[in-house]
């Protein structure tokens, strides 16, 4: 099968796009991503396998000007003819969209070309877009690139313009089967971790992490610092469970437009002996910190965003064996409950997440939680389950491909509990 993949960022890095090209790679399939170029990288470049080919930069103007050569808008002429030129060029079996902003072109171009299309919906864009607007600050221009409204029409016309549609949570698929989509052209595929990476640690990372903490419980949150993501309620509550744990640590990794206000509420609450800011860390190396901490946290405020997504380091944490502290954001909830793999707490409320950390915390419970979360992943939450769902969808679309994707048939038919138990979410 030939597959063009059509991506609305930079690449890399993005770990979704890199398991999916990198699974279909390996499966014996031709991939070619298409994807934005705002770092003025080569136009073409092969990177594991598979071809990258990016938006070529205008001849003439500054370079702020690429910005708005590349931007990812269904309008945008220079999107339209790279897509276009794609298609002929590759003459793919099926188009696979990342996210709304170029399904539209996408759709229709590859649609008069006679190649089916799916659409893969790592999140609900316009929800995110919500969020955005109301946690970050700007001018006109955000006003004009957040805008909410616009993004619901184009979400609405998005997934009537593709064939099939991909989602990483079931309460998304829901959603849609909602907005009169039909549920045979919904399926499944979470944002699960490869096991044979998640299993990869640096240990002299790993041995130099756990000196620098030694005698102290390490909670760790890894991603954007941003408030929308509740690390303000993470920060007080850690403070506010001080007594009862000793001398705990909120380790954070990550880097985010909130930083500076975040480590002023920090200092208010203990400074550097209570939180500690690690910065970027190189995706390889996230590994060595999940290893190495003792509760790993997901506090992302309950929104429609939240509510409709998964985090792939939910999964990543239950790789390791963690006991995992999560907002009460519904997908979340639903699968912590389920496995009894973690402590739940109330979106926003630093008293309600403190009392879930101690819970996480106790000797007896947080051990027996983190191995119900391992076994969770090696059964069902992995990226062979979903993977294998993906192509699914891929080969239904383009009406039986002529090769099956090989990578993750190990996983065999059957695996995991109900809903999720067959390639296609409805099954």
């Amino acid at each position: 099968m030939n597959v063009l993949k059509v991506f609305f960022s930079p690449y890399p890095w993005d770990v979704r796009v890199e398991k999916i090209c990198r699974g279909l790679v390996a499966g014996g399939h031709e991939v070619t991503l298409l994807c934005r170029n705002e770092r003025l990288q080569p136009a073409d470049e092969v990177i594991d396998g598979f071809r990258v080919t990016r938006i070529r930069p205008p001849r003439i103007g500054a370079p702020a000007f690429n910005q708005w050569w590349n931007a990812p808008l269904p309008v945008n002429p220079v999107w339209w003819a790279h897509i276009a030129a794609a298609l002929a060029r590759e003459r793919p079996d099926v188009v696979l969209i990342r996210d709304i902003p170029l399904a539209v072109p996408s759709a229709a171009l590859a649609r008069a070309c006679g190649i089916p299309t799916v659409l893969d919906m790592a999140e609900n864009y316009p929800a995110a877009m919500a969020e955005w607007r109301r946690w970050e600050r700007g001018g006109a221009t955000r006003a004009l690139t957040r805008n909410v409204v616009a993004a619901r029409a184009l979400e609405r016309a998005s997934v009537r313009a593709v064939n099939h549609v991909v989602v990483v949570a079931e309460e998304q698929r829901s959603r849609l089967v909602a907005m009169k989509v039909p549920p045979r052209r919904v399926w499944l595929a979470s944002n699960t971790p490869e096991l044979d990476r998640a299993s990869r640690i640096d240990r002299g990372l790993q041995q130099e992490l756990r000196q620098r903490f030694r005698g102290r419980t390490v909670v760790l949150y890894v991603g954007e610092l941003h408030l929308h993501r509740g690390i303000d309620t993470a920060i007080r509550a850690v403070s506010r469970a001080r007594a009862q744990l000793g001398d705990p640590l909120l380790l954070l990794v990550g880097k985010g437009i909130h930083e500076r206000l975040l480590r002023r509420i920090a200092a208010a609450q203990g400074g550097q002996e209570l939180v500690h800011f690690e910065g970027w860390v190189r995706p390889e190396l996230v590994a060595s910190y999940v290893a190495s901490c003792d509760i790993a946290l997901v506090p992302h405020r309950a929104s429609e965003h939240t509510n409709t997504t998964l985090p792939n380091k939910l999964f990543d944490y239950m790789a390791h064996g963690k006991p995992v502290v999560v907002s009460d954001a519904a997908p979340m909830a639903r699968i912590v409950n389920a496995e009894g793999c973690g402590t739940v707490f109330r979106s926003g409320d630093g008293d309600s997440l403190a009392r879930a950390i101690l819970h996480a915390a106790d000797p007896t419970r947080g051990p027996r939680m983190g191995l119900r979360g391992r076994q969770a992943v090696l059964r069902e939450y992995n990226w062979d389950v979903d993977f294998r769902r993906l192509c699914s969808a891929l080969e239904t679309a383009a009406g039986g491909a002529r090769k099956r994707c090989g990578r993750a048939s190990r996983a065999g038919p059957g695996v995991g509990r109900a809903g999720r138990s067959g390639a296609h979410a409805d099954s």
